[in-house]
Formats: C-alpha cells, sequence, structure tokens
C-alpha cells in the first residue's frame, strides 16, 4: 500500500499545498516595476501640476512702448469750450516709445491719397488722456486724446495719424 501512496493523487495535493519558497529574483524584478511605475506617475502628476501653474501664474503681457498710468494732478478733468476728446486708432511706429497720460502731443496727419496732399502738422496741440493697449492679437492702440474740435476734424479727414510729443508729463 505504501507503493501507491507515493504516486497517488493525495501526495501530489499535498504537495500543492505546501508552501513553496518564493523566487527572490521575481521579487526583484516585480518591486522595481512597481517603483518604476510609481516614479512615472509622481513624474507626470508634477509635469501636470508645473503646468497648472505656470498657466496660472502667466501675466498678462504689455508691450513695453506704452506707459500706462494715472493722469497727473495738474490735468484738467473737465472739457473747455471748443474741446473734445478724441480716440486716434495708432499702430507702433506711428507713436514715441513711452506715451504716457498727461503727455503733450503735435498731431502730424497724412491726407488721403487721393488729394496728393502731404503730411502735415496740426497747429493745435492735444493732451494724452488715455491709452489702452491693442487686443490680444491686434497691433493698433486706442489713443484718446484731449484737443480743440479742429483736431477732431482733422483726423477724421485723414488716411494716418502720427503723434508727436512736445512735452512729457510731470510725474
Amino acid at each position: 500500500m505504501e507503493s501507491f501512496r507515493t504516486d497517488s493523487a493525495h501526495d501530489r495535493l499535498t504537495a500543492l499545498r505546501r508552501p513553496t519558497p518564493s523566487n527572490p529574483s521575481v521579487a526583484t524584478v516585480n518591486s522595481r516595476r512597481l517603483l518604476a511605475v510609481i516614479g512615472g506617475v509622481a513624474f507626470v502628476v508634477v509635469c501636470a501640476l508645473a503646468f497648472l501653474l505656470s498657466q496660472r501664474a502667466t501675466p498678462q503681457v504689455v508691450p513695453a512702448e506704452v506707459v500706462v498710468s494715472a493722469p497727473p494732478s495738474d490735468v484738467p478733468h473737465t472739457l473747455l469750450d471748443g474741446e473734445s476728446y478724441v480716440a486716434i486708432a495708432a499702430e507702433v511706429g506711428t507713436f514715441p516709445p513711452g506715451l504716457s497720460i498727461g503727455d503733450t502731443v503735435r498731431v502730424v496727419v497724412v491726407s488721403n491719397f487721393d488729394t496728393g496732399q502731404p503730411a502735415r502738422s496740426l497747429d493745435d496741440i492735444a493732451m494724452i488722456r488715455d491709452v489702452t493697449p491693442p487686443a490680444e492679437f491686434g497691433n493698433t492702440y486706442v489713443i484718446t486724446v484731449r484737443a480743440p474740435l479742429s483736431v477732431a476734424v482733422a483726423i477724421a479727414d485723414a488716411q494716418k495719424v502720427h503723434l508727436a510729443v512736445v512735452k512729457e508729463a510731470v510725474s
């Protein structure tokens, strides 16, 4: 009977039920894989957080050509008789860098090409009231000046307008 027991199903089941020593090389490989997966996930999370923080902290880019500040205290806030606020669509290069609120400017207009008239400087001077930077993808500033009504008429009739600073605002 003993000879049958060694080859029996009972012996085979007993052998299967016995705990076998684990293979140390398989455990090492599995732990290395686990560490690599954890490291990869951590790297992706750190990169995603860095990207989100950089998008949140990205400052609005304002070109260095124009200094937008509060008007100086000596700038009158009410219009006098015959004055108006005039909006000028000005592209970069048609006004000096560093143009700021309160600067006194001379307006130079370029007439429509149909008339054949050369550029001319207007006799009246204007004061910068506001400078609005271009929209996100534009390059046209809106510069509001305080000037006599004749300046508004000349600007409305012009092909292009340039501004020349004749007196800087007192800071």
